[in-house]
């Protein structure tokens, strides 16, 4: 089934994104890329700050899989944002299991107290990071489980490291997966569901990584979403991964230089970092395009964006008028211009429908009678 494309060009459609709720809260996957030239570290920070807004208690249940990052910067996320908890499953800081001294054996009673909760793992493959996920979930407290996200930074990690395969295959359990049940459960429930399926085989319907129409609707989910991190110039030889990626996602972010013609424009109304062209794909089969410029705010140090529509208009009102300024009037008024257009030019046809002689001097002197292949022998 091919899909519509419609460009639109939003105000501020970055923001909306994460800000929807109820039915038109995005789910699945959303795909954050960026590149060494174009980094989206204030993105994210804007992001943060929807989610862990210091103005108030509740905020936004995030689940980092780390990747990438050290502890130290969860440590100051947590500081910036009034000590507000969050959970870190690190794999990062001990890749391959040289500081693991427990012997296998899993104690998240101290983690539990600290901010913000830290949980090491070293296994990487699928398997073990959802067993992972699934032994956390357990463990923590009910508050840490309402509507949380998991933020994976990054998943070029997981692609260098899993292959793209897996990471797909992992990005689709935990879009699916509901660990508030037991594994006995689900694995009842799924037995149950192929029994089910089998019966109504010639009426279902795929519809791509979430099953069919009746799974997608009544199925239950712990994660809301997951949000990805995709740095494009690490697979810059290997296109797949990231048209793989977008094909999953329900949301791909596309952070990119600015062209030519905004980086070098002398009247810009702000000084803008990067493109951000956000791409959705609606429930309907539409995908939506917004093309939107973000900027930092010299007095506030806020991330505000700009639409494609908006900078345009900004730029006409801020070119500068050359006729500006100047000793004398260039402009004409409106009875200036009426009586200019009243004026009968002598080329114009004057309506009387008299015929039109053209009378052609035969002794004019450019005029040479002679024949110019006189002198060839033919």
């Amino acid at each position: 089934m091919t899909s519509n494309i419609v460009s639109s060009i939003g105000s501020n459609s970055f923001t909306k994104v994460f800000s929807n709720s109820g039915n038109d809260a995005v789910s699945g996957l959303i795909l954050l890329e960026d590149s060494l030239e174009s980094p989206s570290q204030n993105l994210l920070n804007h992001l943060y700050s929807l989610w862990l807004p210091l103005n108030s208690k509740q905020h936004r249940n995030i689940w980092f899989l780390n990747f990438s990052s050290t502890i130290s910067e969860y440590k100051e996320l947590s500081k910036k944002y009034n000590n507000c908890n969050f959970i870190v499953i690190d794999y990062y800081s001990d890749p391959f299991g040289w500081n693991n001294n427990n012997n296998n054996t899993i104690d998240y009673s101290d983690n539990l107290i600290q901010i913000p909760m830290v949980f090491k793992s070293t296994e990487h493959d699928t398997n073990s990071i959802v067993n992972t996920i699934q032994n956390v979930y357990n463990c923590v407290p009910s508050k840490f489980k309402t509507n949380p996200i998991i933020l994976i930074n990054t998943i070029s990690t997981l692609v260098l490291k899993n292959g793209l395969s897996q990471t797909c295959n992992l990005i689709r359990t935990l879009t699916n997966y509901n660990f508030s049940k037991q594994p006995e459960k689900v694995e009842a429930e799924e037995k149950e569901k192929e029994k089910k399926n089998k019966m109504k085989l010639k009426n279902k319907i795929e519809t791509g990584i979430e099953g069919s129409v009746s799974n997608r609707i009544k199925m239950e989910k712990s994660f809301s979403c997951i949000f990805a991190i995709l740095h494009t110039d690490l697979h810059e030889f290997e296109p797949t991964v990231q048209k793989e990626l977008q094909y999953i996602s329900s949301v791909s972010i596309q952070v990119t230089p600015l062209s030519a013609k905004i980086k070098f424009s002398e009247n810009l109304p702000h000084p803008y970092e990067s493109t951000i062209t956000l791409i959705t794909k609606k429930r309907s089969g539409r995908v939506v395009r917004n093309i939107e410029y973000y900027y930092i705010n010299e007095q506030t140090g806020k991330v505000e964006f700009d639409s494609a529509e908006s900078l345009q208009l900004k730029q006409e009102e801020s070119e500068p008028d050359p006729t500006q300024n100047l000793s004398f009037n260039l402009k004409l008024t409106d009875e200036e211009k009426q009586a200019r257009d009243s004026v009968v030019l002598p080329y114009r046809h004057q309506g009387n429908n008299e015929q039109t002689l053209i009378i052609e001097d035969p002794d004019d002197e450019d005029f040479d009678d002679e024949d110019p292949d006189d002198d060839l022998d033919i």
